[in-house]
């Protein structure tokens, strides 16, 4: 605490703050420089969030009901099944109409299923427990006309070990399995049809003591596994056999999963009386539903990025002084910033260019998007919002489906890489760099939350408010003491004055 002007009788305080007037002014100009950047990445990082749930929404394979980039985003056709057994989706390419399915057996892999083991056998028993093993010898096994690949046990191996091993060696192709229910053990090949093979030469008896059957000689199994067999009846009459190695196969747009065949009461493949039929409708209600979605949830980007790179400065609400919020209430703070921030992105580059960029991905070339029905509005002020022809879209399915997903399905696949290039957190090709945006502002949870241009730019402010104070500081002090020694002049002069009166007193 100091004391001063005693001697004087100034307000040294008063005057060494109105001479640091100077000083302060420059220091509040500095942070107000450094806010506004602050509320700039702030808005930045807000509008990278908004990206973010447009490409999680719109261009995220996960997200099935909504992904843009599949065939099935524009799919018109509904199907309809008589028999649950019968998995059925189907595309904008398949015909309309009802169709018979006749399954007379489903494909299968090679396999040896084993009958129930002895009491005390499982998934967790050691080689070394089990009785008549010779781990001395091999268990050799081939799958699907592949290498053939040698298991060697040993005695602290279990039997689940074992299992790893065969997969691991056959490279995922071969799986032993154990079933807790039935109490019993299977081998079998990955893939399925008439090419899956799978031979097995068991020289150290853990094949039989697991109860595997079907052995050929001692020791010697093989297996082959089955195509899908069955009939498909087309809306015209039409028919073609099934023969997949797989119970998944597509044909004339139509996604077939098979999980089961056709039986009558008996339980015996049933004849062509007893058909699963499936019924395709086309039906636009979910390719409208779903670019109309779209366009509302980009229109709403569109309008805020639009606004922030529009609206005018209002260069009277500077962000506030500590000083000056010392005499205002919350509520008035918070509403006078609202004014300040208005305008900090006026003619942004990076918001700019990627509004650009998107027009460009939907509109720049010949097929665009405005060909099957999706315009910009005709409002100038809207900058870029989209509008929906309903009815010309509606044209462009009917009358070409697979054109009309296509081109719709370049514009959107543009769209998405202009996405990535603003606000992309991961490294794009060789660029070593992430989206331009977060370059720019960075975003939480990413490497970029300390390392970007503006919090670069936060931080050298930081430093040049630290040094101005530093230089404030200094000068008060040098004040200070300059004061001081005026003090302690004024105070030898009085004592001198005092004394002279006292002299003449006398």
């Amino acid at each position: 605490m100091r004391i001063t002007g005693m001697a004087t009788g100034m307000d040294t305080d008063t005057m060494i703050k109105d001479m640091l007037k100077p000083q302060q002014l420059k220091i509040d100009s500095m942070k107000q420089q450094q806010q506004v950047v602050l509320w700039q990445q702030e808005i930045y990082r807000d509008i990278i969030k908004d990206v973010h749930g447009l490409m999680g929404k719109y261009f995220d394979v996960l997200n099935k009901d909504t992904y843009l980039l599949s065939s099935e985003s524009l799919n018109s056709s509904k199907v309809k099944c008589s028999n649950e057994i019968l998995n059925i989706s189907a595309n904008s390419e398949a015909r309309e109409g009802t169709y018979k399915v006749n399954v007379e057996q489903l494909a299968t892999n090679a396999s040896f299923k084993g009958e129930k083991v002895e009491e005390g056998i499982n998934w967790e028993i050691k080689i070394g427990q089990l009785e008549g093993i010779d781990t001395e010898k091999n268990l050799k096994i081939k799958a699907n006309n592949g290498d053939e690949v040698v298991i060697k046990l040993e005695p602290d191996m279990r039997i689940k070990d074992v299992a790893k091993k065969i997969s691991e060696q056959t490279k995922g192709e071969v799986k032993l399995q154990y079933s807790e229910i039935s109490n019993s053990f299977e081998i079998s090949t990955q893939k399925t049809g008439e090419n899956a093979k799978l031979e097995i030469t068991d020289e150290t008896g853990l094949m039989k003591k697991l109860k595997v059957s079907t052995t050929i000689d001692e020791g010697n199994y093989i297996g082959i596994g089955k195509n899908a067999k069955g009939k498909i009846t087309l809306p015209n009459g039409q028919s073609g056999d099934i023969n997949s190695e797989t119970n998944k196969f597509s044909k004339d747009g139509i996604n077939f999963d098979l999980n089961g065949i056709n039986t009558d009461l008996n339980g015996k493949v049933s004849s062509e009386d007893g058909d699963f039929t499936i019924t395709i409708t086309k039906d636009n209600g979910k390719a409208m539903e779903t670019v109309k979605s779209f366009i509302e949830d980009y229109n709403k980007l569109i309008d805020k990025v639009n606004k922030l790179n529009t609206e005018k400065r209002n260069y009277s609400y500077k962000p506030l002084t500590d000083d000056e919020k010392k005499d205002m209430k919350e509520e008035e703070i918070k509403k006078w910033e609202e004014q300040s921030k208005k305008g900090i992105l006026k003619g942004d580059s990076y918001l700019k260019n990627m509004m650009s960029e998107l027009r460009m991905d939907m509109f720049g070339d010949k097929d665009t998007l405005f060909s099957i029905g999706i315009e910009t509005s005709d409002n100038v002020r809207e900058g870029g919002k989209l509008v929906l022809d309903e009815d010309k879209f509606k044209k462009a399915l009917n009358e070409d489906a697979e054109k009309t997903f296509n081109t719709f399905k370049t514009g959107m696949e543009k769209v998405d890489t202009t996405f990535k290039k603003y606000a992309s957190t991961r490294i794009l090709g060789d660029t070593g760099n992430r989206g331009l945006l977060l370059e720019k502002a960075g975003i939480e949870g990413s490497v970029t939350d300390k390392n970007n241009i503006l919090t670069k730019s936060i931080l050298d402010k930081e430093d040049m408010i630290k040094e101005q104070v530093k230089k404030m500081n200094e000068m008060e002090n040098r004040y200070y003491l300059q004061f001081a020694q005026l003090e302690k002049v004024m105070n030898s002069l009085n004592s001198q004055m005092n004394w002279f009166t006292q002299q003449m007193g006398s």
